[in-house]
């Protein structure tokens, strides 16, 4: 035997969990590949800290979104709860709270939605899913997913970080770049 061991690995077509085309709102679309929006700017900066949008991929009927925090160089920063603070029991000063508000005037935080989507029978009006991310000692990612696509107007995106001295901060854009790439996503599989 090599060194890489020959081990058991179950079955692809047990482990996938697609989302419910009957459910939209649990999670992004397995089948589609999703188009980039371009779309990035700082949304908060301090001295020592910089919260910004970096990268936005669009689905069909939903859109998906980075935001990186970066760090000085030299600065002892902690951001290593940045993200992670609602699920670890971190103050809530401590942690980085991110809002999307939409010109049909409807609002969504990262702190609405459910740690079970799939449980969740009837569509919200919004929904703002933290997905993956990573990072390093001086700069933390985190990816959002966010159903529907938003109205036409503007998007306002928010975010707040008391112990970092980001107050509620503002941005806004035209969700005009999103709604065009909802028209180039790729559907992979009907």
């Amino acid at each position: 035997m090599g060194f890489f061991k020959k081990t058991p690995r179950p079955s692809f077509k047990h482990m996938r969990q697609d989302v419910d085309p009957e459910k939209p709102w649990v999670g992004p679309p397995d089948h589609v590949l999703a188009t980039v929006a371009p779309l990035s700017m700082i949304l908060a900066r301090t001295d020592d800290v910089v919260v910004a949008l970096v990268g936005v991929y669009v689905y069909f009927d939903s859109f998906a979104f980075t935001i990186s925090v970066r760090t000085k160089p030299g600065t002892e920063v902690d951001i290593s709860h940045a993200f992670r603070g609602r699920y670890a029991g971190v103050a809530a000063q401590d942690q980085l709270r991110i809002e999307l508000a939409f010109s049909d005037g409807s609002r969504v935080t990262d702190s609405d939605y459910p740690f079970r989507p799939s449980e969740v029978q009837d569509p919200p009006v919004r929904v703002l899913r933290p997905m993956g991310g990573g990072g390093q000692s001086y700069r933390a990612d985190q990816d959002f997913w966010s159903w529907p696509l938003p109205s036409p107007g503007s998007l306002d995106l928010l975010c707040q970080w008391e112990s970092q001295g980001i107050p509620i901060t503002s941005c806004s854009t035209d969700a005009t770049p999103i709604l065009e790439a909802s028209h180039k996503a790729l559907r992979l599989w009907t």
